[in-house]
């Protein structure tokens, strides 16, 4: 022991007399090499914990598409077993786009109403006002809403389905991708870029509308724009225009709640336009700039030829066939592909399991179909981008989103593309850094507020799967000790999620790691619970959790009064049309009594609060 410490002791003297033979600078040198070398190590892992939050806020973003495209099962089951309600004062989705509502002339601009007035045709002092009172949080009044919509509709009307624009009068042009509803992403493009006119056009690639706040504003000042200035505007229709999509997404919501009085009609006006806008743009006759992507059987001279209004969703197939059985509808086929495909980075194309809907496609395909087209570069949008852009595919596809922290503050930059006629790329990034001094803080708080927040969503996920969970555990804990490896716990979360999540990584905050290094399952799925009244319809409970929104949207599509509540008869009828898609049995007794659960004031409706109120999961 003695000789030990004492060759320690000598170790250490010998060290520092080597260091303090080290010139001032030498040792300054050492210093900060040792503190870059530190620094590199921090923003790795900062950089991987950043990743690994984008994974789970994308692949749960895809799930939740993938569960909106399989609403189409339910829609032709719908409108027949809800066919008796036809001649009340409900709608079905079939009639939803017809004007039944108020006329233009019959909703009066009142005395006192202090927003802005729009006079057609639109002038750009006009849009200006507009703009400055959206700014202010005001709201267009109904009737200005309704002649805008009119107006623009018209005008789409007499569109291609492909566009043709040109950078050779301008010199430049410029393309932004996803919006959703973001004013303020809007309106920094517009303060970094200049508003559009003849001399600075500019290419609205779809998905301008739901999951922001401000999807009406920013739809009614690009129509403003169309209007204004129709040969240098170009809005491309993206698979968020779409009226089932909306009810989900919250751009229904969102039309309800501002405009209560005529917002069945206005909803219905949006619809239109959305039917009627293009699929795609071509520029100067070599770039492509389509919302999703290409598949192999893409072809522009089919694309065009389509009657691109005749569907009144494009989640249906034409006479409300199911997605699955649409390959024989060529026209629906080619427009649902340009809308929702993906680029991989893999040769061939497959089914977008992902989303559920659209291809992959890989830079083979890409090859081929803009070689077949006598096209030389592909412009899209579609996907959320980390830095809001990415260029694959050997520089020939490009995807621009121009929607900033769109996951979360900070998660994301948005982007605008400015091209030149000699395709000269230039790359706008920006980020909105208005919302709540967010980037104020350190990066390590910015990295830990959105891992927080994708966490959440993510146990949110785990929980509503729990008992599937719970099953594929207990296959592996045969002395049922409450305890599985970390692998076994690892492969069972990916059997059942199938997210493709780095779940080694997130073990520490999903479960509990006992000091034998066993998980210690239960502890991740604790933060499930129901109210007591609900507690003997579990298994139902948790199967109409998980299947939350698409209940959600089918009741919207039912409620087309907008009236906010379902009455009980409606609730058992939906549990029926739940119980087709899911195959869990739901004897009726049960569904009877979840029903007057759920009705927590005994009024015999069920209003959207007491149905979320009655699933949502609570904070331990």
């Amino acid at each position: 022991m003695g000789c030990g410490a004492q060759g320690g002791t000598i170790k250490m003297v010998s060290h520092h007399v080597t260091v303090s033979k080290l010139s001032k600078s030498e040792r300054s040198i050492r210093a900060a090499i040792l503190i870059q070398q530190w620094y590199r190590r921090y923003v790795a892992r900062m950089e991987t914990r950043r990743r690994c939050v984008w994974s789970i806020f994308q692949k749960l973003e895809y799930i939740s598409e993938q569960d909106q495209l399989k609403l189409q099962s339910f829609f032709g089951n719908m409108l027949v077993h809800y066919k008796s309600l036809q001649g009340t004062n409900r709608r079905s989705l079939q009639s939803m786009d017809e004007d039944d509502g108020p006329h233009l002339d019959t909703v009066k601009v009142p005395d006192d109403y202090d927003g802005p007035h729009v006079q057609l045709p639109m002038t750009l002092k006009g849009l200006q006002t507009m703009i400055v009172s959206f700014k202010q949080a005001k709201i267009l009044h109904d009737h200005y809403v309704m002649l805008i919509l009119t107006k623009v509709c018209k005008l789409l009307q007499s569109l291609p389905n492909i566009t043709k624009a040109t950078t050779h009068i301008s010199q430049q042009i410029t393309i932004c991708g996803d919006l959703h509803g973001n004013l303020d992403d809007l309106l920094i493009i517009f303060h970094k870029n200049g508003l559009p006119d003849n001399d600075n056009p500019y290419i609205f690639n779809g998905d301008f509308v739901d999951r922001g706040s401000y999807s009406v504003e920013v739809a009614l000042i690009l129509f403003s724009l169309l209007l204004l200035y129709p040969s240098a505007i170009f809005i491309n229709r993206g698979n968020h225009e779409d009226y089932i999509m909306n009810i989900r997404y919250g751009f229904v919501d969102e039309v309800t709640m501002k405009y209560p009085d005529n917002g069945h009609t206005i909803i219905s006006l949006f619809n239109e336009v959305f039917r009627w806008l293009p699929v795609a743009c071509l520029i100067d006759g070599k770039v492509l700039v389509v919302h999703g992507g290409i598949s192999p059987s893409t072809d522009l001279k089919h694309l065009n030829t389509i009657n691109r209004n005749k569907y009144k969703s494009l989640l249906q197939p034409q006479g409300g066939s199911s997605i699955a059985t649409g390959d024989s509808d060529k026209d629906w086929r080619q427009l649902f592909d340009v809308l929702w495909s993906d680029p991989v980075p893999t040769n061939g194309s497959k089914p977008n399991t992902m989303r559920g809907g659209g291809v992959y496609f890989g830079p083979d395909i890409t090859d081929k179909v803009l070689d077949r087209n006598n096209i030389s570069l592909l412009v899209r949008s579609h996907e959320c981008k980390d830095e809001g852009y990415e260029v694959t595919h050997n520089n020939k596809v490009i995807t621009i989103f121009s929607s900033s922290n769109y996951y979360q503050h900070g998660s994301n930059k948005g982007a605008y593309l400015k091209m030149t006629p000699n395709r000269e790329l230039h790359f706008v990034q920006f980020l909105n850094t208005n919302k709540d001094g967010h980037l104020k803080l350190s990066l390590r708080h910015r990295i830990s507020v959105i891992e927080s927040s994708a966490i959440k969503e993510l146990r949110k996920h785990i929980n509503s799967n729990r008992t599937n969970l719970l099953n594929q555990f207990q296959q592996y804990d045969t002395t049922q000790s409450g305890t599985i490896t970390v692998c076994q716990w690892v492969d069972s979360m990916e059997t059942v999620l199938q997210l493709g999540l780095p779940w080694h990584t997130l073990k520490h905050q999903l479960t509990q790691i006992n000091k034998d290094g066993r998980v210690v399952y239960s502890t991740g799925l604790d933060e499930f619970c129901v109210k007591d009244k609900l507690k003997a319809g579990a298994k139902i409970t948790e199967t109409l959790y998980r299947n939350r929104t698409t209940i959600e949207t089918i009741f919207k599509l039912i409620d087309q009064d907008n009236s906010g509540y379902i009455s009980m008869s409606e609730f058992e009828s939906c549990c029926q049309l739940l119980e087709q898609v899911t195959g869990t049995h739901f004897p009726p007794e049960t569904v009877k009594n979840m029903a007057v659960a759920m009705d927590i004031n005994h009024d015999g409706l069920i209003c959207f609060n007491e149905f979320l109120e009655s699933f949502r999961l609570c904070d331990t």
